[in-house]
């Protein structure tokens, strides 16, 4: 390693996790003096952590077992100094929610860590933190500071760090307080509650909010939010938590979410596992569709289904949707004919990407898919009970711009899917790269032969394709020599399974 320049060795040594650098400081200046200047991201974990792009080392050895939470673990100061002090150009710190800070831990981050950029505290145990910790901490990292999740800091907490952060702070997560905030996001786990001090209102803290994530218990905390960003806001993911919503209620919150006219994107999460009367959503979403004419993502996952009349005749005010997910376990109210046929969605012309997980689809509900929607570019699609064939499929054949399609099915006998239906989509569809089939199916060589052909075609593209079929010879492996009859092109993959 010598004879490497300090950029060289740089960049070899970054490979390595944390734990190993600790040990190998002693194996040379050279080593001592370059080990940590590319560290970026740590972790104080007792398990890994996921969610970053970069490269996350997870290190447990200033962790010691709580020995008054015995499943928490503390953080030895000493040697928690040691560690940061080592890294001077750290800039993402996640502290596990297994983890117990307390003020010491604020300060030393903030004397060592002057170019942090993000913070995650997702700890359930913070211990003997003072509003001089939080301002001490908060006026060192003022300069750098982009994004703070603090899961169990009180609202007032919150307020004291966001004025001395104002300047550069661009995104805050505390999960479990009153309010979320920041000066592009609000995050509302209860309710817009003024400051518990000063009576501070979070539109004065946040005058720049485009972005809301709600758990909601009340219309009342949405027609309050409603009040002071029906035209900021652009982005909202809402969670119904409707055992104290029943009745009427959920409805009046939609209605309040029309208020919100420059919408751009709506996330609804309704979650009931109580038994209890909710009344039907229909009219709420239709208010929304009329009034929100720029809404171009609409996402819709219930628990129950709340929709009373056809689905797709429900969605058919949202003019302006590119993508659309809608999802539910249990059957439509109108069983005679619960989703009616996409047909319904003629003003819907933009739409690009549709994912429905209903439980009773068919092919009659999507068998003209392409006269309505002449622009998809992505199908997928899953059922329980329903009935999807080639039909489907030769309705499919008949989009050009059409990317990737996958159906799901849990009933093997209820989906029948042939090759007559799959080898016209591969042949009419030139932008086909994903085909997934996961459910029965009778595909066979054939199908198998025309993705073949198309690979070899155009050997620049990315192609896939899983199915499931009804014959003892699939297995989870890709389909070899013997199988297919031809080689298989290395920018095909093909799965049986």
């Amino acid at each position: 390693m010598d004879r490497f320049g300090d950029d060289l060795c740089e960049v070899i040594v970054d490979y390595l996790p944390i734990g190993d650098k600790l040990r190998y400081e002693c194996i040379s200046k050279q080593f001592k003096r370059l080990l940590f200047n590319r560290h970026r991201v740590l972790v104080l974990s007792e398990t890994s952590l996921t969610g970053f792009d970069d490269n996350v080392d997870t290190i447990s050895q200033v962790l010691t077992t709580s020995r008054e939470y015995k499943r928490l673990f503390n953080i030895e100061i000493h040697l928690f100094r040691q560690l940061v002090a080592k890294l001077p150009w750290i800039q993402v710190l996640v502290i596990d929610n297994y983890c117990i800070i307390d003020g010491n831990v604020l300060r030393a981050i903030g004397d060592n860590c002057r170019h942090l950029r993000r913070f995650v505290c997702t700890s359930i145990k913070c211990m003997d933190i003072s509003d001089e910790d939080l301002r001490y901490f908060g006026q060192q990292v003022s300069a750098t500071l982009r994004s703070l999740q603090f899961d169990c800091l009180q609202d007032f907490q919150l307020n004291l760090i966001l004025r001395l952060t104002r300047n550069s702070i661009r995104s805050v997560n505390i999960q479990n307080n009153n309010f979320i905030v920041s000066n592009d996001f609000v995050f509302l786990d209860f309710h817009p509650a003024s400051d518990s001090r000063d009576g501070n209102h979070i539109s004065q803290l946040c005058p720049k909010l485009d972005t809301i994530y709600i758990t909601c218990y009340s219309v009342e905390d949405l027609k309050r939010f409603a009040d002071y960003y029906s035209q900021n806001i652009r982005k909202i993911e809402i969670k119904f938590v409707s055992n104290y919503m029943l009745g009427d209620v959920m409805n009046a919150g939609l209605k309040q979410l029309s208020r919100f006219v420059n919408l751009q994107s709506l996330t609804l999460l309704i979650y009931n596992y109580q038994k209890g009367f909710i009344a039907p959503i229909d009219e709420g979403l239709r208010m929304i569709g009329t009034n929100c004419p720029k809404l171009e993502h609409f996402v819709c996952e219930m628990t129950k289904n709340l929709i009373s009349g056809q689905l797709f005749q429900v969605l058919s005010p949202f003019c302006a949707l590119k993508t659309c997910k809608i999802s539910t376990t249990y059957e439509i109210y109108d069983t005679r004919d619960p989703y009616g046929t996409v047909a319904q969605l003629a003003h819907c012309k933009h739409l690009k990407h549709i994912t429905l997980y209903l439980k009773y689809l068919s092919d009659k509900h999507l068998s003209h898919i392409h006269l309505s929607l002449p622009h998809l570019q992505t199908f997928k699609v899953n059922t329980s009970n329903g009935f999807i064939g080639d039909k489907t499929l030769e309705s499919l054949a008949q989009l050009p711009r059409l990317t990737t399609v996958e159906i799901s099915g849990t009933s093997p006998a209820l989906i029948n899917i042939t090759d007559e239906g799959v080898c016209p989509l591969v042949i009419k569809c030139p932008l086909l790269r994903q085909l997934c089939l996961f459910c029965k199916t009778s595909v066979g060589k054939q199908s198998v032969d025309q993705f073949i052909s198309i690979a070899r075609k155009y050997p620049k593209n990315i192609y896939k394709y899983f199915y499931e079929c009804n014959h003892d010879l699939c297995s989870e492996i890709p389909i070899n020599y013997e199988l297919t009859g031809h080689p298989v092109p290395q920018n095909l993959q093909i799965f049986q399974i």
